[in-house]
């Protein structure tokens, strides 16, 4: 009887301490399914590196540091940076030219340092650990800023072992990434692009000796001659075909974890891949999905089944959806059914912005009390530049609605897009004090050029003179014409608006939130003498307005949805209204901060009373 083989999937800093990996979770099962002489595991060196560095620095550096190190600060790539000490071997690595380029502030910086200063120690030990397993094959799957952890690990275990195999793939390894990495670091085995739920298998029937490389979809593997050999992508896998991740390794490793005091773990899970607009539209900005954006979503009753199971299985309510874009089919099938399960299950999902109240309302009867809605900006120009299909405005309204139904929001504000102007911004700018009682942005940011966005493939569109993104290049240390093919993220001058805009609109926002979670209210009830609006805004004197007259009362209804001003003018005359009275009723609410007016279109901003609100810091 021929000995089990074993793979180990290892998922590297920097991924999130509260999620399972859904890449490992994905592939463990599809070994279970589909390779009965193969046996998979997951080892989470994430939560061992979280609690090597609070150990190491004596709690300078606990659970919510990683998190900011690993996240917070991805584009100035400082989690790939503290790992390149590691990689190439030295206790420091290009330290006072990342000082340099880093735009954080100091004590952020000397905590990075600090970590840095501990990755190769990490990096030894977790080497030293693995390569005493009885394991074939080591899998490293790579996202965001998991590239150079990835290679600095499979760098010390081919040291320690180099009979063993090691794989990697994941989103840094779609197009022309994979074959980049496989050919700069020889410490990479193989490397696969593209999404492997097929290539996977093969891959180990390869091992196996069963079919050779060349067999392998979107596999990068080594001639006789050392040369890299990339072939083909096959494939998209289809909804139906999606399996369900197994994540027992990541709940029972941190049940046993000292952070678990630290960390409150989420199920992930996907219902569908691709996205369904940008296949139609691709946002200008977005590199998200890069080779698979082909939109195919799991049947609604295969992903009931498979909720329920994933819940059941690890008693965690918190289910974070890994989809780029909420399929719009679910709202007449799955998201009713779940809401009429009743369970106390809270959802997160990713949806597109001009979802309507009833939509809305049916989300959070199903348990989506998260959503992410990619609103981007209030200017409905610079929303045209984005190609987001939706104006300001009807992102106003999202909010708004959002408000009045407890669904909490992320989003936040992208400048610096070719062809805005300052106008753009200053006009929301503006109107900013209004929204105070609406939930805000995480921030207001100039954009970064994504590679697999429009902005890099189409040099018509502005972006001309693109390089790698200078913190990458620190980190990697490899030639420009390499990173070019690696890299996420690369510079390119600065278009639209000049940093004074971008910077006055944060300042904004930091005043915004401020506001928000002061409790700021603007509601409307009606009464016996017509629509009572209760101000009780931060930054606003405590108001009651009460819109009396008829014309008042129909245009505040009609500006429940965006309402052009010609279209309002057009209502108000078959009332017996002209033009300039509207204009003037409308320029009164504009003053006192109870309509929104974007592009020449107009929104109504008080929402209903709301009997509870629990608003979080952002």
């Amino acid at each position: 009887m021929s000995k089990e083989k074993r793979i180990l999937f290892v998922v590297m800093p920097w991924h999130s301490l509260h999620l399972p990996s859904l890449a490992s979770g994905l592939l463990i099962e599809l070994t279970r399914n589909g390779a009965p002489a193969w046996r998979a595991e997951a080892l989470y060196a994430n939560i061992l590196w979280a609690e090597y560095l609070e150990t190491a620095t004596g709690g300078r550096i606990p659970p919510d540091k990683y998190t900011l190190l690993g996240e917070d600060f991805f584009f100035q790539a400082t989690g790939e940076w503290i790992f390149s000490s590691a990689l190439y071997g030295v206790s420091q690595y290009q330290v006072d030219r990342y000082r340099d380029a880093f735009q954080g502030d100091a004590a952020s910086f000397e905590l990075a340092l600090e970590a840095q200063s501990h990755a190769p120690g990490f990096i030894d030990q977790m080497a030293q650990r693995i390569a005493q397993m009885d394991v074939d094959v080591i899998g490293l799957s790579s996202v965001f800023q998991q590239n150079i952890p990835c290679l600095a690990l499979a760098r010390r275990l081919k040291e320690i072992r180099p009979a063993l195999i090691t794989i990697m793939g994941g989103a840094n390894c779609d197009g022309v990434q994979g074959p980049a990495l496989h050919r700069n670091f020889p410490c990479l085995d193989f490397v696969i692009s593209g999404e492997a739920d097929y290539s996977y298998l093969q891959f180990l029937r390869h091992v196996d000796g069963e079919i050779p490389a060349e067999d392998v979809a979107g596999l990068s593997w080594r001639r006789g001659d050392g040369h890299t050999a990339s072939n083909p992508p096959g494939p998209l896998p289809q909804g139906e075909d999606f399996v369900v991740p197994m994540h027992d390794h990541y709940f029972d490793q941190i049940q046993a974890s000292p952070m678990n005091r630290h960390i409150e773990p989420n199920i992930v899970a996907e219902s569908a891949r691709g996205c369904w607009w940008g296949q139609k539209h691709h946002c200008t900005f977005c590199g998200l999905n890069g080779m698979g954006m082909s939109f195919r979503s799991k049947p609604a009753d295969q992903f009931m089944a498979e909720i329920e199971y994933l819940v059941r299985r690890h008693r965690s309510l918190d289910v974070v959806l890994a989809d780029n874009i909420l399929e719009m089919s679910y709202l007449k099938t799955f998201i009713p059914e779940m809401s009429a399960k009743n369970w106390d299950v809270r959802l997160h999902y990713e949806i597109k912005g001009n979802l309507n109240r009833a939509q809305l309302t049916a989300l959070r009867d199903a348990g989506v009390w998260h959503i992410q809605p990619g609103i981007e900006s209030l200017s409905t120009n610079v929303l045209r530049l984005m190609r987001k299909g939706i104006t300001g405005p009807q992102n106003v309204r999202l909010l708004r609605e959002c408000e009045e139904l407890n669904l909490t929001t992320t989003w936040n504000i992208l400048a610096g897009f070719p062809g805005e102007t300052d106008q753009d911004y200053r006009a929301v700018q503006h109107q900013i004090p209004a929204l105070a009682h609406l939930q805000p942005p995480s921030g207001a940011t100039r954009l970064a050029l994504e590679r697999f966005s429009p902005f890099f493939d189409d040099l018509s569109l502005g972006f001309v003179e693109r390089r790698p993104a200078l913190p990458y290049a620190i980190a990697y240390g490899l030639p420009e014409a390499e990173l070019m093919d690696i890299v996420y993220i690369f510079d390119d001058g600065k278009y639209g608006v000049a940093d004074d805009v971008i910077d006055d609109m944060q300042a904004a926002v930091v005043s915004w939130k401020d506001a928000y979670l002061r409790g700021s209210t603007l509601t409307w009830s009606e009464s016996r003498d017509g629509i009572l609006i209760e101000d009780r805004r931060h930054g606003w004197p405590p108001r009651d307005h009460m819109l009396a007259s008829r014309l008042e009362r129909n245009l505040h209804a009609l500006l429940d949805r965006p309402m052009k001003r010609q279209d309002l003018a057009q209502r108000a005359a078959a009332m017996g209204e002209g033009r300039g009275v509207v204009d003037a009723l409308v320029g009164d609410w504009l003053d006192k901060g109870l309509v929104f007016e974007d592009a020449g279109v107009v929104i109504a901003l008080a929402t209903r009373p709301i009997p509870f609100r629990l608003r979080l810091a952002a």
